[in-house]
């Protein structure tokens, strides 16, 4: 079931019709009204739908077919809210109906149409995949902020989008409990960008990696490719507030010149990530926004953001941070990666709580994807802050 309850969501599909007819003509009837296929007809048909609880939508209805093994008609194309649908026709089902000589049942993944009945959107078979979106959503604006993209992928390298990363499957959205594994105990909460997430690098090599294998730290690592301060902060909130128990958290701090920003749609409230790219409409359909409406979107608040930035914000967003974390009882530890951004944590925490800075010696070994700092940068950090955070052996 959608996890949203009574959450409904408009979409539109598009279809293109060839349809291979002789002394034959088809009727289709959708909710948009009734087309016929004649002969060598190619035609398309554009049908409104709304996703909410049900377990598939009816698109055509086709009637006209004879008992004849010769009239058939394919299905060329699929597109959804404009996007192209790639292996389109593992969403669909066909449930055949009125036909003679024939028993009425259910064709998954039809290749082509030959009988009458009504072709749906299988929705219970393709929940995960149609609900997905690229970036976290809920019907809470402060929500975790997450990128699904890394979900699920079987790299031993952090997710860089590179040759090797495969996610299987791919369309796996964030939720807390299945991302903790269901425990709700950890002795350490990693939290930050990238450099956290270990983009680029062996996963078990990242800083939250050496502390889980070389010290046996059971930790959970939120860190999130592109993340700002902002979405940290809510981050932060969100895992002290949760039923998750931790006994320390270690905050790796991003540059001063990011931001998230949050786009509120059917009564959904998605945590965009501010990232230099801005192609992420691009990869894939999704039923909440049009092609070209998310494209306008996310390029309207890059430019909003580049062109109203101000790093005051981002200082006021840290020093909320220590506030939070002081104010929690958290037994916290803070750094950064960025010159400015250390400065400004060490003008606003207290000394015991400031972890020396990564990678302070400006080491310029980078990992697998060429950009990120390299596996020992890592873990001479670690090796930095051992007896700090007080897991030295």
């Amino acid at each position: 079931m959608f996890d949203h309850k009574g959450i409904k969501i408009p979409f539109k599909v598009n279809f293109v019709l060839q349809s291979k007819l002789i002394n034959t003509t088809i009727k289709i009837d959708t909710a948009e009204g009734t087309t016929f296929l004649q002969g060598n007809d190619k035609k398309e048909i554009n049908i409104g739908c709304v996703l909410g609880d049900n377990h598939k939508i009816p698109m055509l209805t086709i009637t006209g077919f004879q008992p004849d093994p010769l009239p058939e008609i394919f299905i060329k194309e699929m597109k959804i809210n404009g996007y192209d649908v790639e292996d389109f026709k593992s969403l669909l089902s066909f449930d055949m109906k009125g036909n003679k000589f024939v028993k009425d049942e259910r064709i998954n993944a039809p290749d082509s149409i030959t009988f009458n009945g009504c072709l749906n959107l299988d929705v219970e078979r393709n929940r995960d995949r149609l609900t997905w979106f690229p970036v976290n959503y809920s019907t809470s604006r402060k929500f975790f902020h997450y990128s699904n993209i890394i979900l699920n992928c079987h790299s031993e390298y952090g997710c860089y989008e590179g040759n090797d990363c495969r996610h299987d499957p791919p369309w796996k959205i964030f939720k807390l409990d299945e991302f903790t594994g269901h425990r709700n105990n950890f002795d350490l909460v990693a939290v930050g960008c990238s450099f956290t997430a270990g983009m680029g690098i062996l996963k078990d090599r990242s800083w939250p990696g050496v502390l889980k294998n070389d010290f046996k730290q059971s930790t959970l690592n939120l860190g999130v490719p592109g993340i700002g301060h902002d979405g940290i902060l809510n981050n932060v909130k969100g895992i002290i507030s949760s039923d998750v128990d931790f006994k320390k958290m270690i905050i790796l701090l991003p540059s001063i010149n990011r931001r998230s920003y949050t786009i509120e749609r059917h009564g959904l409230y998605f945590n965009f990530i501010s990232r230099k790219n801005t192609d992420i409409s691009a990869k894939h359909f999704n039923i909440f926004f049009d092609k070209n409406e998310l494209e306008d979107l996310i390029k309207s608040k890059h430019r909003k953001f580049t062109l109203n930035f101000n790093p005051k914000r981002n200082v006021l967003i840290i020093k909320r941070l220590i506030r939070l974390l002081e104010s929690s009882k958290t037994d916290y530890y803070i750094s950064s990666w960025s010159d400015e951004v250390y400065d400004i944590v060490r003008g606003v925490t207290p000394s015991h709580r400031l972890l020396p800075m990564f990678n302070e010696d400006q080491d310029e070994s980078k990992g697998k994807d060429r950009e990120h700092p390299a596996e020992s940068i890592h873990k001479k950090w670690v090796k930095s802050i051992e007896n700090q955070i007080g897991i030295g052996k």
